[in-house]
């Protein structure tokens, strides 16, 4: 983990950030954007993504979403989920890491617990991937899901959720202690 901390925390600088905030945009708005509108176009009408579902779903509601499919966009929505949702976690992930490591590079001291808060956004990717699993799963298998592998899907999207909620609170908090420091406490 020390060695992995340490190449991010040497890889974090502005022109890297720049790099991966473009990436992130280009990605979340081309690949993902257009996956979602294609699984709606296949489903013949506007769809629900069980990924953007931020608290989560019942069982009942699950078996809503899913009826609203078509097979057609049952298939796509399974290998989308496994190939482009696949890589998006890494995107995402590599954007929070450079974004918390240059925030926190002058902030924290070397042998703080706070050295490696940077690593953070790899538990959401974690969880992302363990949803993804789900939710393939879920698709492949309507209308024979069983609502212990939609409670579990549900968790690890409200999970998900948290987890980005929290890095992105972890992100602003880093800022405002920047701010503090640079311009306040001068």
């Amino acid at each position: 983990m020390l060695k992995l901390s340490q190449f991010f925390s040497r890889m974090a600088n502005v022109k890297t950030f720049i790099a991966a905030t473009v990436v992130y945009l280009l990605y979340a708005t081309l690949i993902m954007g257009k996956g979602a509108e294609t699984i709606s176009q296949y489903a013949g009408k506007p769809v629900e993504i069980f990924d953007l579902q931020v608290t989560g779903y019942s069982p009942a509601r699950a078996a809503e979403i899913q009826a609203d499919y078509t097979p057609e966009a049952r298939a796509y929505a399974v290998k989308f989920n496994l190939i482009a949702d696949s890589i998006y976690p890494v995107v995402y992930t590599f954007l929070y890491i450079i974004l918390l490591a240059l925030t926190y590079k002058t902030l924290v001291p070397r042998n703080s617990l706070y050295t490696h808060i940077h690593l953070l956004p790899f538990s959401t990717m974690l969880i992302d991937y363990a949803e993804n699993s789900c939710i393939a799963a879920m698709m492949r298998n309507y209308p024979h899901v069983s609502d212990s592998l939609v409670n579990l899907s549900s968790t690890l999207t409200v999970v998900k959720w948290s987890t980005l909620g929290i890095t992105t609170a972890v992100a602003i908090w880093g800022w405002a202690l920047l701010v503090y420091y640079k311009w306040v406490k001068k």
